[in-house]
């Protein structure tokens, strides 16, 4: 992996380790492929919802012949029910539309033509509850201590491109 490569990979695992624990709920408004990066993305949200009727959902590093960096595969790990992640790393398998709210992967699925009403309802839901801004920051890193020592100190352990 040359130095740019691994700088990038490093940026983007920050970035996800600010978001998995922004001060405000998050939700993901999946409207078509969230793949690779976009899939880890979608997953550092609190909340996901994924349009049934479009779109795919998956890691294919297994079948790129690609690792992950072990903030990565923590973000997995925690994010995903265990047969789920056996099956998103180890088969590289593609989730679609229902099949991801059953798999774990997302919270609800709805049409596309009414997911972003759903998106927003959600969140209005939550600013309706008005919850301290530093507790929830305080709950979400002790949550997610573990994965984001992985993203800032885990560097690419075994990772390979």
């Amino acid at each position: 992996m040359s130095c740019v490569e691994q700088e990038y990979l490093m940026s983007f695992q920050k970035l996800v380790g600010k978001l998995l624990t922004f001060h405000l709920p998050t939700i993901a408004v999946i409207r078509g492929h969230a793949v690779g990066a976009g899939c880890i993305f979608a997953l550092a949200h609190d909340y996901r919802l994924m349009s049934s009727d479009h779109g795919h959902i998956f890691m294919n590093g297994v079948n790129l012949g690609m690792s992950l960096t072990p903030g990565i595969m923590s973000i997995l790990r925690t994010k995903l029910p265990i047969s789920t992640f056996q099956e998103v790393v180890l088969a590289g398998e593609r989730y679609s539309g229902k099949g991801t709210a059953a798999a774990g992967i997302v919270q609800a699925t709805c049409p596309g033509t009414t997911l972003m009403q759903e998106g927003m309802k959600k969140a209005l839901e939550h600013r309706a509850r008005r919850w301290n801004r530093e507790i929830y920051h305080a709950l979400k890193m002790e949550m997610f201590k573990t994965t984001l020592q992985e993203l800032e100190n885990g560097g690419i352990g075994y990772a390979r491109m």
